[in-house]
């Protein structure tokens, strides 16, 4: 164990072997639990599931992730509420903080998701701008040669049109 004891008087070994123990059993016990404290806030970061856009995400995916958003954003307005009637201490006020820019960072998804599902209704609308100008376009030309034959009709006499 590498632990030096010194004995005192009428003391046994066994008895200052086990003495060893308990403390080393302490020491162990506190590194761990210190361990835990500190490690812990790098294990329980703020993993938002409200995740972000990908290229090939459909509308009611894009929905889906709006309705996990808005419900992840309720949840950090509660946690936060909650905090806010806790004791006025320092680590409330830093608990607070983190609540406070957890729900800003999950507002920010909510709108980048709102603006991924506008973008998606502008792409479409403009596709269908853009088909829309091509029926005009072909009308257009149909009405133009319509008017050159109701036009080349009317100059022309009636023994050239039975003729032709």
């Amino acid at each position: 164990m590498g632990f030096i004891v010194k004995y005192r008087r009428g003391e046994s070994l066994v008895y200052s072997f086990m003495e060893t123990i308990k403390l080393s059993a302490k020491i162990s016990r506190l590194f761990i639990a210190a361990v835990f404290v500190f490690a812990l806030p790098f294990f329980v970061s703020a993993d938002l599931s409200c995740q972000s856009v990908q290229e090939g995400d459909s509308d009611d995916v894009l929905q889906a992730k709006l309705q996990q958003c808005e419900i992840e954003i309720k949840e950090q307005k509660d946690l936060l509420a909650n905090k806010e009637r806790e004791s006025g201490n320092l680590e409330r006020d830093l608990s607070i903080l983190d609540y406070k820019i957890n729900q800003s960072k999950l507002e920010i998804k909510a709108r980048d998701l709102n603006i991924a599902n506008l973008d998606r209704e502008i792409d479409k609308k403009s596709e269908n701008i853009v088909n829309l100008s091509d029926k005009i376009e072909e009308m257009k030309l149909s009405v133009a040669e319509l008017l050159r034959r109701t036009n080349e009709l009317e100059e022309s006499s009636i023994v050239e049109v039975l003729f032709s």
